[in-house]
């Protein structure tokens, strides 16, 4: 086999490109699917029946089917609705809301595996139950 650096060299800043666009929808979508995992992770722990319903089905119904089904229902779905967005945007959203999905229960579980007395102490000490949270549940120090 012969290696053609005059091929590389060709074709270098396609592949760069190409690179540099992987890197942006990675971080943009990581972005969004961290926000609204968060959000979908208090909605789901929250006692409100609602909310979480909406989580519970958003999650399962998003973890349950392919990705690249998601990405196809957003590049195609959307413009038929009459919302016209580039294809880098419908990459950015349908990354981000699949990513939002398991971000989710990464975030539901990790709150949830805190020990109860942590939220007890918290308000004994007078916090409320969303200053708990910000402040001892996620803030945690570690040791």
């Amino acid at each position: 086999m012969d290696f053609k650096i005059d091929l590389l060299t060709n074709i270098f800043p396609l592949l760069w490109s190409g690179f540099l666009t992987t890197l942006g929808l990675t971080f943009s979508s990581l972005i969004v699917g961290l926000v609204f995992g968060l959000l979908l992770a208090l909605m789901k722990i929250s006692s409100n029946y609602i909310f979480k319903a909406i989580s519970i089905v958003y999650i399962e119904l998003v973890r349950g089917t392919p990705a690249l089904m998601q990405i196809m229902l957003v590049y195609f779905g959307l413009p038929a609705l009459g919302f016209n967005i580039d294809r880098l945007t419908a990459a950015v959203v349908a990354l981000g809301l699949n990513s939002a999905a398991y971000s989710g229960e990464i975030f539901r579980a990790g709150i949830e595996s805190i020990e109860k007395g942590q939220m007890e102490a918290a308000r004994a000490l007078g916090m409320t139950g969303s200053m708990a949270m910000r402040l001892i549940i996620y803030l945690k120090p570690s040791g």
